[in-house]
């Protein structure tokens, strides 16, 4: 796991979050699942298969976050390994999770009669009572991408069924599906269901992107008494789901303090690019003239003073110039 998903996974796996992340998007706002009710377990999980010839090979999965609810139900939130991209086989990715999860609880059912009761043979051979019952596995994809999800929210989305309509409506009778519960944040409807600072962190995740630079500083102010004192964890989480620039740590960390004021960070930010920007002009136009490459580089430095997260593909096609000329540009704006 990359530093940027354990930031994002250590701030949601708080638990009074944890529980309003649920109450807010499959309870619609009811206070149901409470923080002192949840039991954070393992999410790792294993799997040995083994063929005809009794060659064993190991499946091991790890899962984001995952709670036990009340001791009756396995609540999961599994956030996309690298959060800004869709996943496209996320309906295979969640069948897997699950199934291994049902596995692991009948594996801990199973350990747990002992000698308690001796197993039919059926029983045996399943290594599941008759008489056992499982926990449901309740998975949710946190989603906080840039870009709207485009992936496949079900199994059958996946697939090629290929033939008649009327045969694929057959063949599906027989094949079952595997919808993802798929919550995508900066898309969200409402926000009055959450109670924690969900609210106010997903608030903000709709204007993520360089287009939104001005209403991002802009939200950050309106809510000053919140961003203002962070915790450097929250911090981390916040920047990593927001794609905002390395930069403004570097900003932080020369205030050492245990608190940061985010409203402060990005003006010192913006300032930063700003002086930088003109300095850059000066500099190289008195070392390489107006000359027409130099001209160009010199607009796209002044394009990521003001749009810091903006892609190489939209400079090129913006200035209408290749990527080589694009990096070079950001070489420059570097240096």
């Amino acid at each position: 796991m990359g530093r940027s998903n354990a930031a994002v996974k250590n701030w949601i796996s708080v638990k009074e979050r944890f529980a309003d992340f649920y109450n807010g998007t499959v309870f619609d706002g009811r206070q149901v699942v409470r923080a002192e009710e949840l039991q954070e377990i393992s999410g790792e999980s294993d799997l040995i298969l083994r063929d005809k010839d009794g060659k064993a090979e190991e499946l091991h999965r790890y899962r984001d976050v995952i709670m036990r609810w009340k001791g009756e139900m396995d609540l999961v939130i599994l956030a996309c390994e690298n959060q800004e991209k869709v996943h496209y086989a996320m309906p295979v990715r969640n069948m897997i999770y699950d199934g291994l999860a049902y596995i692991q609880q009948m594996k801990e059912i199973w350990e747990e009669h002992g000698e308690g009761r001796k197993p039919t043979e059926d029983e045996f051979l399943s290594r599941f009572l008759k008489d056992d019952k499982v926990k449901p596995v309740v998975t949710l994809v946190f989603y906080y991408g840039e870009k709207e999800w485009d992936g496949s929210r079900s199994l059958y989305e996946m697939m090629d069924f290929g033939g008649e309509e009327e045969e694929q409506k057959n063949l599906k009778a027989f094949i079952p599906n595997y919808p993802i519960n798929l919550v995508d944040v900066g898309r969200l409807g409402r926000l009055d269901g959450f109670q924690t600072d969900l609210q106010v962190v997903f608030g903000m995740i709709k204007y993520k992107g360089s287009r939104y630079k001005k209403e991002i500083q802009s939200y950050v102010n309106e809510h000053r008494e919140y961003f203002g004192c962070l915790s450097w964890d929250d911090f981390l989480a916040i920047r990593e789901m927001m794609n905002l620039n390395k930069k403004m740590e570097k900003i932080l960390e020369k205030e050492n303090k245990e608190v940061v004021d985010m409203c402060g960070s990005l003006d010192a930010l913006c300032e930063d690019y700003r002086e930088e920007g003109e300095k850059i002009g000066r500099i190289e136009g008195e070392k390489f003239g107006r000359s027409e490459g130099f001209q160009l580089a010199v607009k796209i430095c002044k394009e990521l003073v003001q749009c810091v997260n903006i892609t190489d593909e939209e400079l090129a096609k913006k200035y209408h110039c290749t990527k080589e000329e694009v990096t070079n540009a950001r070489k420059m704006f570097a240096e």
